[in-house]
């Protein structure tokens, strides 16, 4: 096992096997030459994080034969055992089950909080002593802090022992947080205080655009083209002054702007993450400049900063969207049956798919346009030269679509696709 630091270098190597001394001493050689690796991030920062993998081996290494008595297991100086591995499981000195040890440390939880049950692993130094605790299945800053504040509560450890000596010991605990209700009396302190000035990428609450339905703003890029449009992103358009040279048909594209909303709900920082043109970015900037003051991000029942991006499209008229990007997509005349009883009705069989004795599918793409009518068709998967040509004709004579709408109802361009059957069942031979 191993850690890598927040600039990337490995370091702390320990090896355990059952190889011998030479064995150890090459793994912990190659190790040591590893490059440096591209850190681990928390909240967008750098962090040392723990690594712990298994290395093969192979021939000619040969087992020893098995001793008439048994050996003692070696174990590699400062190396952690697992406690299931040990001759003697490690207690407290004071005689308490450690989990119910821990829930006594822990702080009741805020008001109409959960009880989840939260997985980590630790180790006890030959001395009794905790050090570096992992969570395998994080639920949330808040109980991870807690859980820290509990451990560093606890009385010591008598330590783990294998051939009657101590060693350092891997422990795994899954606790499960108790409710006000439940919470026993014992020890609580109040956690330390959280940095003012640190600026969050996720929290429990994130921030909301005040009104009827508090929408949380998502994490990550928030985008204007998904199926449903976020709040945000409709009280952007409102205040977005579209450029004249999107209109025209100059300029079409994404601005990805990123900003800070503070504690108090007022943003800041307002920042361009993606550019598109200088008059785009100029419009962006000033449509989020006129946000109202948000509800502002919580953690662990406190007000922080959050910082995210939300981008927003400049699309032109001669745009064409992918099918998926629109709430309402292109229907043919009579629905999808009926596109599929079209092809086949009006489909003229190649002779050389009889000659041949050729059958399978086409794959096309095409646009229909914000007037309902097919353009562009292109053969995505062809079968053969006959029967590409007769595809595209199929397309070409197809009657008007019942054209995409967008989020605000206005009929858009969208590409579609579709898999031609050959022959289909009612194809006429020419």
């Amino acid at each position: 096992m191993f850690i890598i630091g927040p600039d990337g270098r490995v370091g702390k190597v320990k090896v355990r096997s059952e190889l011998g001394p030479a064995y150890d001493q090459a793994l912990l050689a190659a190790v040591n030459k590893l490059p440096r690796f591209e850190p681990g991030k928390q909240e967008g920062k750098p962090v040392a994080v723990f690594i712990s993998m298994g290395v093969g081996y192979s021939a000619p290494y040969k087992a020893p034969a098995p001793a008439a008595t048994p050996t003692k297991e070696r174990v590699a100086p400062g190396w952690p055992v697992f406690m299931q591995q040990l001759t003697s499981p490690a207690y407290l000195t004071s005689g308490q089950r450690l989990d119910q040890a821990i829930e006594r440390r822990l702080l009741p939880l805020p008001a109409g909080g959960k009880a989840p049950a939260q997985q980590f692993f630790f180790i006890v130094t030959e001395k009794g002593k905790i050090e570096d605790v992992f969570f395998t299945k994080s639920m949330g800053e808040r109980y991870e802090r807690a859980i820290l504040q509990a451990m560093s509560l606890l009385p010591t450890f008598e330590p783990g022992r294998v051939n009657d000596q101590a060693v350092p010991t891997l422990m795994y605990q899954a606790i499960t947080f108790p409710q006000n209700a439940e919470l026993p009396t014992g020890i609580q302190q109040p956690l330390p205080p959280y940095d003012s000035t640190k600026v969050y990428l996720y929290v429990e609450r994130m921030p909301a655009l005040p009104g009827k339905e508090e929408e949380p703003v998502g994490n990550g890029v928030v985008s204007a083209t998904g199926i449903k449009e976020s709040k945000l992103v409709s009280e952007l358009r409102r205040r977005l002054v579209v450029p004249a040279e999107v209109a025209q048909g100059k300029v079409d594209g994404v601005v990805q702007v990123s900003f800070t909303v503070g504690p108090s709900g007022a943003h800041y920082n307002h920042q361009i993450h993606k550019s598109l043109s200088p008059a785009c970015d100029a419009a962006a900037l000033a449509a989020v400049a006129k946000l109202p003051r948000f509800i502002p991000g919580q953690q662990s029942g406190r007000a922080v900063a959050v910082s995210f991006t939300v981008a927003l499209p400049f699309f032109g008229p001669a745009h064409v969207f992918e099918s998926y990007e629109v709430p309402q997509r292109a229907v043919f005349p009579g629905g999808k049956e009926a596109v599929y009883t079209y092809l086949s009705e009006k489909q003229r069989a190649p002779a050389v798919m009889q000659q041949e004795k050729l059958s399978g599918y086409v794959t096309a793409k095409f646009v229909v346009g914000a007037d309902g009518r097919v353009r562009t068709p292109q053969i995505v998967r062809g079968l053969c030269t006959s029967c590409d040509a007769e595809a595209l004709r199929l397309l070409q004579a197809m009657p008007a679509w019942a054209p995409a709408r967008n989020a605000q109802g206005q009929a858009v361009a969208t590409t579609e696709h579709l898999e031609i059957r050959m022959p289909s069942a009612s194809a006429g031979a020419r």
